[in-house]
């Protein structure tokens, strides 16, 4: 379980660099968040356990986003992997992300599992 939320986050971010650099839209959020990605998955894949807490404040920012339809230069993270519910609302788009939802809570459940194991010892 552990290796392969590991492989999904190294997977979800490299599309985010190769996007973010495809795109040439180096300055935005993405490219740091990406990059913040590759770093989660390589500690978590190595069995680090702030592989994990950094999988949270990777896949955080990707649960939910909300664009106002008057809005031209709305931020989101088109390079993402993402299962997406959308629903058109009045005044914009709401965009919940199911698989980010997914990894996040394997994420949280393998940080807390980790850490009631070593407490749980001692």
């Amino acid at each position: 379980m552990e290796r392969c939320i590991a492989a999904l986050t190294m997977v979800t971010a490299s599309l985010g660099l190769i996007v973010s650099i495809a795109s040439g839209s180096m300055g935005n959020g993405l490219l740091l968040l990406s990059l913040l990605g590759l770093v989660s998955g390589v500690l978590a894949w190595r069995g680090q356990w702030s592989g994990h807490a950094t999988g949270l404040l990777f896949y955080g920012p990707q649960l939910a986003s909300y664009y106002p339809y008057h809005s031209a230069d709305a931020y989101h993270l088109g390079g993402a992997l993402s299962l997406a519910y959308v629903a058109h609302l009045p005044a914009g788009v709401l965009v919940v992300n199911g698989l980010a939802i997914a990894m996040f809570i394997g994420s949280a459940a393998l940080l807390w599992w980790r850490f009631t194991r070593h407490t749980s010892r001692s």
